[in-house]
């Protein structure tokens, strides 16, 4: 597949292609929009227009759910480190020695 450059796309452009992703990813697992309305206990509704790239955050969470891939979560807004300055910061409020014993 290839990488698209999301920054020259507009945000309806990127809506459209998630609910593609999210309709090839069901058509992959071999469900329905039914079946997947039921598993998921949202409306065939919602998952029609989640596949059009109308989705609410908690709908798609478990869209993602049924399909196996929320691990993709930690790709879409990778868990940021403290900054090298704060890391700095830290390491000089450590502890050297251990106190004496009173």
């Amino acid at each position: 597949m290839a990488n698209l450059d999301y920054y020259a796309m507009t945000n309806t452009a990127i809506s459209k292609e998630i609910g593609s992703r999210l309709k090839l990813r069901r058509l992959y697992k071999n469900l329905t929009q039914e079946q997947v309305a039921i598993n998921t206990g949202i409306s065939i509704g919602t998952v029609k227009n989640a596949e059009k790239g109308s989705v609410k955050l908690f709908n798609l969470l478990a869209l993602l759910r049924e399909y196996g891939e929320l691990n993709v979560l930690d790709l879409f807004i990778p868990e940021r480190g403290p900054s090298p300055l704060l890391l700095m910061k830290w390491n000089s409020k450590l502890r050297k020695k251990a106190s004496k014993r009173r």
